[in-house]
């Protein structure tokens, strides 16, 4: 019992994952620039935009696959899991902690999107 996974679909939910988290970062940025927040509380909008947005993206893999769905969700997750590591080694320093925590992050976010995107 193989399972399939559609290019097609991984793609539309990538750049579905990818336009909620512009539209997420923006309304972010908006609040963030409006009210006296501390700086401090960017790490924790970062996290929930890239959670949710991987929530929204699931959501959309999912209610686009006939079978395979979980795989579809896995893969997605990986998908954006290499584009993680990929900026984390260019741009930034790798920590153990951080990269732990956009992981779960991410595998949470895409799974969960994945299962409640099911019919």
């Amino acid at each position: 019992m193989t399972g399939h996974i559609s290019l097609k679909i991984l793609l539309k939910g990538s750049l579905f994952t990818l336009v909620s988290m512009t539209v997420t970062v923006i309304i972010f940025s908006g609040v963030f620039y409006l009210f006296p927040i501390q700086t401090n509380t960017l790490t924790i909008f970062g996290n929930i935009a890239i959670a949710l947005s991987l929530f929204c993206g699931g959501l959309m893999t999912a209610r686009s696959c006939k079978k395979n769905t979980l795989l579809h969700g896995i893969a997605l997750a990986m998908v954006f899991f290499i584009v993680l590591l990929t900026l984390t080694f260019i741009w930034g320093e790798p920590r153990l902690w951080i990269l732990t925590q956009k992981t779960v992050l991410i595998f949470v976010g895409s799974l969960l999107g994945t299962i409640v995107g099911v019919e």
